[in-house]
């Protein structure tokens, strides 16, 4: 059944005594009432594709979205890392402080600890 045959399905069964009647006036007013009805049917699917359009681009909007948070995390991730790597490297430079002493018989003279530079100097 088409949109025409069911809306005059419609029509005729809310308006029975225009079916009934020969008149030229009833004929016009269910013309009127079809044409009526065929624009705002046309307004709704434009409202129904505008609103498609709009649910497309938020859903594109909300993938970009994901593909950023996720890049984010990867840059993050590799930016702990990189500090780990970098604290290891600072701890391993604090412990290796090495002492020195200077004595004018032996001149510079470097220690592994403070107490061997102190009884040399």
């Amino acid at each position: 059944m088409t949109s025409r045959e069911k809306f005059e399905a419609w029509f005729l069964s809310e308006h029975e005594e225009v079916e009934n009647s020969n008149e030229l006036s009833a004929k016009v007013m269910k013309m009127m009432a079809w044409q009526s009805w065929q624009a705002a049917s046309k307004e709704l699917e434009q409202k129904l594709e505008e609103s498609q359009r709009e649910f497309r681009s938020a859903d594109a909007t909300i993938h970009n979205l994901e593909l950023k948070l996720t890049d984010m995390a990867v840059q993050l991730a590799n930016a702990e890392s990189k500090c780990r790597e970098l604290a290891a490297e600072n701890s391993g430079q604090k412990s290796g402080v090495t002492y020195f002493a200077f004595a004018p018989e032996y001149g510079f003279d470097y220690f592994a600890n403070k107490q061997d530079a102190i009884d040399t100097a």
